[in-house]
């Protein structure tokens, strides 16, 4: 017979999560794979933080894999931080929240786990406590959020990125600047997904259900590569606002927000791309003349707008120098030391649908690319030549 123990029926981890880092989901995740039946996550609450404790609880929920969530296997609790860090006082809190699910294992990869688990007369089990397995922690990332961004859960970076919009009407570079600016900020890009779906569908007349539905997807796309970034910057090619201007273009009526209100606030900063340069026909765009109407229309639908806005002209040199500059002045970091009431946002992981359609937009986008003569740049110093 083996003398090993057998799997913990329930398993407790506790700790701030503040921020929620790839750390604490490796721990949760380990505690999910030797426990039997459930995981409870204990989220300590102090007045002052960064952001509220159910907040964080969520992202870490929208952060574990499917196999945990589709489980329901993992629960989380938030409690008052108002005891003194000692074992014996948060025993007795622990066991109070879960009385009617004690636990018979406590995961932690802190020194106090030990001494914690004993006070409950549980098992303890040991995970990284080198930090061998990830190599972060809550604190390095409080001194470092643009150094250590990459280190927050998933749902944590969407929740706290900074995401910068590119708008105008057709022909103003609204895509070259993305990308420069992504390549400059060391960052993702979001391409158009009105283009994709223009080029896949009937040739018919459009109706508000299609825009409404390209503008729903473009803002998904945002939050999925929001997801995956690995500085507190996102760039994004149009969003809902362009949407409607195309809407009140092809229907010949007003057309009112098609974003939803929660959406809205997704957004940092638009940049305005100036129509002074050239008009470029590539098989899909309409004319100069409609180019400049639709600006006028996109001008005025930002003077309307409480999101901050700036317009870029010159040459590829210098809209991209003025359009870092405005990042810098209307799309500062987080400072994860200081209250972030309004600036966080929650958002559940992505649809399928739409994991499927960003994989699309990739390959459209490599597949133009390789027909052009210059291939688009990769580096800073590439950008700023």
């Amino acid at each position: 017979m083996s003398n090993a123990p057998c799997r913990p029926r329930v398993g407790v981890v506790v700790g701030k999560l503040n921020p929620p880092h790839l750390g604490h989901l490796a721990l949760i995740e380990f505690a999910g794979e030797h426990c039997r039946e459930r995981v409870h996550v204990i989220v300590c609450e102090r007045d002052g933080d960064v952001v509220e404790a159910a907040l964080r609880a969520r992202w870490m929920s929208f952060s574990l894999p499917d196999e945990l969530t589709k489980s329901e296997k993992v629960h989380f609790h938030v409690t008052p931080d108002d005891i003194p860090e000692e074992p014996e006082p948060w025993a007795r809190r622990t066991l109070e929240l879960l009385a009617e699910d004690p636990p018979d294992a406590a995961f932690t990869s802190e020194d106090y786990g030990e001494p914690w688990a004993a006070a409950m007369d549980i098992r303890h089990v040991s995970f990284d406590p080198d930090r061998r397995r990830v190599a972060t922690s809550a604190t390095a990332i409080r001194r470092d959020p643009v150094g250590r961004y990459g280190d927050l859960v998933p749902a944590a970076r969407a929740g706290l990125v900074r995401t910068v919009v590119l708008v105008g009407a057709e022909s103003t570079g609204k895509t070259t600047l993305a990308r420069d600016l992504a390549v400059a900020l060391g960052t993702r890009w979001v391409p158009e997904y009105g283009r994709l779906y223009w080029d896949e569908r009937p040739d018919t007349s459009p109706t508000l259900d299609e825009f409404a539905h390209i503008a729903s997807i473009q803002q998904e796309l945002i939050e999925l590569h929001a997801r995956e970034v690995s500085v507190p910057w996102l760039i994004a090619d149009t969003d809902a606002l362009v949407t409607e201007v195309w809407a009140e273009r092809y229907l010949g009526e007003k057309v009112d927000r098609l974003s939803s209100p929660g959406s809205a606030g997704r957004a940092a900063l638009r940049i305005l791309c100036g129509d002074e340069i050239p008009w470029i026909q590539d098989g899909t765009r309409e004319s100069r003349a409609q180019r400049s109407a639709m600006q006028r229309a996109t001008v005025e639908r930002l003077k309307h707008s409480d999101m901050p806005w700036v317009e870029v002209t010159g040459s590829r040199k210098q809209r991209l120098n003025r359009a870092l500059a405005a990042v810098r002045q209307h799309s500062p970091p987080p400072v994860l030391h200081q209250r972030l009431d309004g600036m966080a946002s929650m958002f559940p992981p992505p649809r399928p649908e739409v994991v499927d359609i960003s994989a699309r937009l990739e390959r459209m986008v490599a597949a133009a690319d390789a027909t052009k003569d210059t291939p688009p740049a990769t580096s800073p110093a590439e950008v700023r030549a």
